[in-house]
């Protein structure tokens, strides 16, 4: 039913009081109808005012309480904050049969994830002709310096600078199929053709920070978790690529959620180390306590990096897997793999399938510490270097060998 006007209704009212009134009332009713009529607009004015600014109130009131809720030391986390429903798109359970899309992550900083990216990457574009898609979501851009011309580095930069969001943050926020589909960079380097990339710079962090407290304070729409996988599951998205490999950093943030979220598998590099074999654990337990969130998440595997040995091949060079290459390893890292091990089973034993069905990769696909690969870290790509010197071509075999258990174990999933 539609509201009388406050001053249309007190007006009507003084009215039939004059209209009922005995003449000897009509000078005191009509005095009261003029101070009526003058002040009516005003009060409604101040009544209008008063029930929008209480709304306000209630509203800022709620918001906060979420966000306190979020954040609370008894409470689920950010990412599972109680009264957030989990709102994931209506075609979602595709991820199970959709292209590889490949999460490089791990919290601890420094074991070589995004050497890890471009070189699979490499390997998927140039030894398996595929077209590959790699998003850069660490806000230091280190995938992103390896993969394009300096041209393009510094022309993105300066974009950058002139609208204060680079192509990651927008990726996160605005970004539609259209937009995924025609704005990612050519990569850098020989052979690599069919790969394309999504660069990131510092503007990334602020973005993420933003998005994170307007979804806490109930300000966004959409389910910002789910952004990326909306897109990665459109099924032009899907024909134009064949793999998507991203490289996450080492915090639970805004882009490192939606790209697990956006993932059927993820890969955990480390250094085997006993420091960085506890920290595989640390990141496993918070893919167990948010895998309502990631349900067709698989664990492809945890790969050892920067070796003391190349663990693929023997003393002469012949390829070796299994218990030959378990035996090349120096007691350290023998530790450090058990250790590993131990993590993945204790951190999963109370999880779901899939993610209970993780396994440590296999020794002889670990990645060997070469100079060859320290000195292309930040610059460029190893694996597709045009020099076929000994040393790349160890390189390269190394990630073949890599990218062909991926593929192994993926097949074995479908």
């Amino acid at each position: 039913m539609a509201q009388i006007p406050v001053e249309e209704t007190l007006a009507e009212r003084l009215w039939q009081e004059i209209m009922n009134s005995s003449f000897d009332d009509w000078t005191v009713r009509v005095a009261a109808l003029v101070i009526a009529t003058l002040l009516a607009p005003f009060v409604a004015r101040l009544i209008g005012r008063l029930t929008s600014w209480l709304k306000e109130v209630f509203t800022a009131s709620g918001r906060l309480k979420r966000a306190e809720q979020a954040v609370a030391k008894d409470g689920n986390g950010i990412w599972l904050a109680k009264n957030f429903h989990i709102d994931q798109p209506v075609d979602y359970r595709r991820i199970r049969r959709g292209i590889p899309v490949i999460t490089i992550a791990n919290l601890k900083g420094g074991v070589g994830k995004t050497t890890i990216a471009a070189n699979l990457l490499a390997h998927y574009s140039i030894a398996k002709q595929e077209r590959v898609l790699a998003i850069d979501f660490d806000y230091q851009g280190s995938l992103s310096s390896m993969m394009l011309s300096e041209a393009d580095h510094d022309a993105l930069f300066e974009e950058q600078s002139d609208t204060r969001t680079c192509r990651a943050s927008h990726l996160i926020e605005h970004a539609t199929v259209d937009w995924l589909l025609s704005v990612p960079n050519s990569v850098e380097g020989s052979r690599l053709d069919r790969a394309k990339v999504i660069p990131s710079f510092y503007s990334l962090a602020a973005t993420e920070n933003r998005l994170m407290i307007e979804w806490l304070l109930g300000r966004k729409d959409i389910d910002i978790r789910f952004r990326l996988a909306e897109l990665i599951l459109s099924d032009r998205v899907q024909d134009r690529f064949d793999r998507v490999i991203i490289d996450a950093p080492p915090r639970l943030t805004t882009a490192c959620i939606q790209a697990l979220a956006a993932s059927n598998s993820v890969i955990i590099p480390t250094v085997l180390d006993s420091l960085s074999a506890q920290a595989v654990g640390t990141f496993v337990d918070q893919l167990r306590i948010h895998q309502k969130l990631w349900p067709y998440l698989r664990i492809a595997g945890v790969v050892g990096n920067m070796t003391s040995k190349d663990l693929g091949v023997d003393a002469d060079g012949k390829p070796i897997e299994g218990d030959e290459a378990l035996e090349r390893m120096n007691a350290v890292e023998v530790d450090a793999k058990v250790a590993c091990e131990d993590a993945l089973e204790r951190s999963l034993q109370t999880s779901n399938t899939p993610l209970r069905d993780a396994k440590i990769f296999s020794p002889h696909t670990f990645i060997p510490d070469k100079a060859e690969l320290s000195r292309a870290a930040g610059e460029r790509i190893a694996y597709a270097s045009a020099s076929n010197a000994a040393p790349i071509q160890q390189v390269r075999r190394a990630f073949d060998r890599l990218g062909d258990e991926i593929d192994s174990r993926y097949a074995s999933w479908n």
